[in-house]
């Protein structure tokens, strides 16, 4: 996710252009697409651990293929509660659960107060397998796994959460 054309680790947590500040690259960036005969899913995110804690943002669609309809969501968040990355032993692994999210269906219904849990193992430098599963208060429930094509990367091994 880029705010005027800049990484996510440019911007400030109020997203304003005019108080940026350059910090540390991101621990993890997972980025993904998934396709299957039902579901189509995107997104772009990246987390970090700074001072202990978690820092970062989510945003992305997801199309479910209904008997009749298509239904698209749009979601996003820039509130990460528990943020934990491995890198090692040749492993990559990424997990970011996110509060206060907001999940809008096409057609104008939007709820808040979501929460978003998104993790994943990288296979190779360009596929990934994991899930993104968001929960709301109305019992909304959306769910996207299998192996998603994308960037993953871990720069270090880190866990913090601000529970």
């Amino acid at each position: 996710m880029t705010f005027l054309g800049l990484p996510p680790y440019y911007v400030d947590k109020g997203g304003s252009i005019l108080t940026k500040t350059l910090q540390q690259k991101p621990d993890a960036v997972v980025n993904g697409l998934i396709e299957n005969n039902k579901t189509l899913g995107t997104f772009l995110s990246s987390f970090s651990c700074v001072n202990s804690t978690p820092t970062g943002s989510i945003a992305g669609t997801i199309q479910i293929k209904a008997a009749t309809n298509i239904r698209t969501f749009s979601f996003g968040s820039n509130t990460p509660v528990i943020v934990a990355t491995f890198k090692g032993n040749g492993f990559q692994i990424a997990e970011a659960d996110f509060e206060n999210v907001t999940v809008t269906e096409e057609g104008g219904k939007t709820e808040s107060g979501c929460t978003l849990f998104v993790n994943g193992l990288r296979l190779t430098s360009s596929t990934w397998v994991g899930s993104l599963t968001i929960a709301c208060p109305s019992g909304l429930r959306l769910v996207i796994f299998g192996i998603f094509k994308g960037t993953f990367n871990v720069l270090r091994s880190v866990s913090c959460d601000s529970l």
